[in-house]
């Protein structure tokens, strides 16, 4: 692989990082949420 082209695919604009923080965080939150439900429905059970 080229130099240039590895340089290329590890910049990101603040846009794109910000958006995939953002998206990271919900898509944690969503396993903490999913995770609690099923807790919860285990022990309802």
């Amino acid at each position: 692989m080229h130099a240039s082209l590895l340089a290329d695919s590890n910049h990101e604009t603040g846009a794109t990082r910000q958006n995939r923080i953002r998206w990271e965080a919900a898509v944690e939150d969503a396993q903490i949420q999913y995770a609690e439900a099923y807790r919860f429905r285990h022990f309802e059970a």
